[in-house]
Formats: C-alpha cells, sequence, structure tokens
C-alpha cells in the first residue's frame, strides 16, 4: 500500500473517526465539497495533510490546516473536492487508505441538516450529500419553452422508472427534459436533495446505470450531460 512515509497505525489515536462533509466553505469555488477532519496536534496535522497532499494531489482541490483550534483543541484538516458524482467513491478511497495509518474504525459523518452523526457509506454519502453544482447563468440562452427545444430532447414513451423492492413497488413516468435554470429553480425551491430512501435511489441507479440520479421532495430527475430529464 502507498503510504508516502507513514506506516501502518503511525497516526494512532491523532485523528478523529468523524469527518464534516459539507459544513465548511470551500476555498476555491463556493460549490465545492469541503471535508473536515479533527486531529489531536499539530505535527499529527501537518503528517496527514502531506499524506493526503501526495497520494490524492489529482483528486483534492485545496488543503489546508485551520489557524484557530475547535471548543475542545482539535485542529481541523480542510480537504476541497469538487461536487461530482464520483465523490462519494473517492472520499471512501481516502478513508481507507488514512484508515491504514490511523487504526481508525466505525467511520460517522455529520453534514448540514443531519441532527446526528451517520455511519460513512456510499449509501449515506449519496442520501445526503448534493453531488450535481448549482450551476448559474450557464444556460442564459437556454431555450425557454418546449417548441425551442431540439427535436433530439422528446421523451420516448417507454422511458420510465420502475422500482420493485421486496413487494414495494413505484413507478415514475417521464414529464420532459428541462432547462438547466430550470433545474437550478426546482433544486433551490426543494427542502430536501437526495434524501429518499437510499435502496429506492439505489435501484433507479441500477435501472439506468449511464445518468446521474437525483431526487427531491417532489421530483426525480435523470442526468446525463447537458440532457435532464424529469420524473413524476
Amino acid at each position: 500500500m502507498l503510504t508516502e512515509g507513514l506506516r501502518e497505525n503511525d497516526l494512532q489515536w491523532m485523528v478523529s473517526n468523524y469527518i464534516s462533509i459539507d459544513q465548511y466553505t470551500a476555498k476555491l469555488d463556493d460549490d465545492n465539497i469541503t471535508i473536515a477532519f479533527f486531529i489531536n496536534d499539530r505535527d499529527a496535522a501537518n503528517d496527514l495533510r502531506d499524506f493526503i497532499e501526495k497520494v490524492y494531489y489529482i483528486e483534492i482541490r485545496d488543503i489546508e490546516i485551520s489557524d484557530s483550534l475547535t471548543e475542545d483543541n482539535k485542529y481541523i484538516l480542510f480537504v476541497e473536492f469538487e461536487r461530482n458524482i464520483n465523490f462519494p467513491k473517492i472520499l471512501l478511497d481516502m478513508i481507507k487508505t488514512i484508515t491504514y495509518v490511523t487504526g481508525n474504525k466505525d467511520w460517522k459523518f455529520k453534514t448540514f441538516g443531519m441532527s446526528d452523526k451517520q455511519d460513512l457509506t456510499l449509501e449515506n454519502i449519496k442520501a445526503n450529500i448534493r453531488l450535481t453544482k448549482y450551476r448559474t447563468n450557464v444556460d442564459e440562452n437556454a431555450p425557454e419553452n418546449d417548441e425551442e427545444k431540439p427535436e433530439e430532447e422528446k421523451v420516448e414513451e417507454s422511458f420510465k422508472i420502475s422500482i420493485n423492492d421486496k413487494g414495494w413497488k413505484r413507478t415514475y413516468l417521464p414529464e420532459g427534459y428541462i432547462t438547466q435554470n430550470e433545474f437550478n429553480n426546482l433544486l433551490a425551491e426543494s427542502s430536501s436533495i437526495n434524501s429518499r430512501d437510499a435502496s429506492e435511489i439505489y435501484l433507479i441507479e441500477n435501472q439506468y446505470p449511464e445518468y446521474e440520479v437525483i431526487t427531491t421532495d417532489t421530483n426525480v430527475f435523470l442526468v446525463k450531460g447537458d440532457k435532464i430529464l424529469k420524473f413524476k
């Protein structure tokens, strides 16, 4: 295993097994995802920073140690990632590697709007973390009505989502393609994003693996490149 100077358990008892996800403002891009690690002393924080920076220099966008301590005298190491659908797998791979040098088990996380910590799993990350950027002013010239939308964006009648999870059945019917601006507005108006049952999202992803699945309290969306298909 590549450890870039650190050996197994070199940081044991130094790094908390709890991390914060998306609760701190990103430095380089306001809509990036910031991870916060909590560490007992400055030397250990420096070691972990150098380790992450060397091993994951391609994946991370920024990394730095906070100048101030937490109320319980922990140093905070901020690691910034681009917000996209690859984030959960990148994070879990990083945590697996960090576990080798910390000896930590049973990693937990907390994010905005979450009252209690949850297990750090792929399903829980996808269910609680927004993985699509809020892009504004990108599609200012996008068509505003159906007549102006490209012919290729017409929805096939057979395009639907059917879920049967141990007898629990649900069908989503496509309403049509929407523009990026319409999508942004719907997300902004929603009270929750990707908060549906993780097994439901998993089943939809399995049915349409080439699409990114975004859910709100009222709608389901399949996203592929610039195409955004809305379901009811």
